[in-house]
């Protein structure tokens, strides 16, 4: 699983937490494994578990050629006018 290489890589680099944005069923296990058998035991996984409606995404979308075929995401993502203050 590409996902796991990309986490060993990012700690090797020094990464602190790996954050994939992919958190389908079984991936966190399998990331955790990786990590933990390649001697990444601190290396945290940070959840991705909200993901705002903004035009930040656009550009991301534009160069991978992934914008939405019809309709867009705001449906299951967040107003980000919602967002906690802090």
């Amino acid at each position: 699983m590409f996902l796991r290489k990309m986490s060993v890589s990012h700690a090797q680099a020094g990464a602190d937490f790996v954050a994939p944005s992919d958190m389908m069923d079984g991936r966190v296990k399998a990331i955790r494994s990786k990590l933990d058998a390649a001697g990444f035991t601190k290396t945290g996984i940070l959840s991705y578990s909200a993901k705002y409606a903004s035009s930040f995404y656009g550009p991301f979308r534009d160069a991978l050629d992934s914008a939405p075929g019809f309709g867009d995401k705001k449906t299951y993502q967040m107003d980000f006018r919602t967002a906690p203050k802090h």
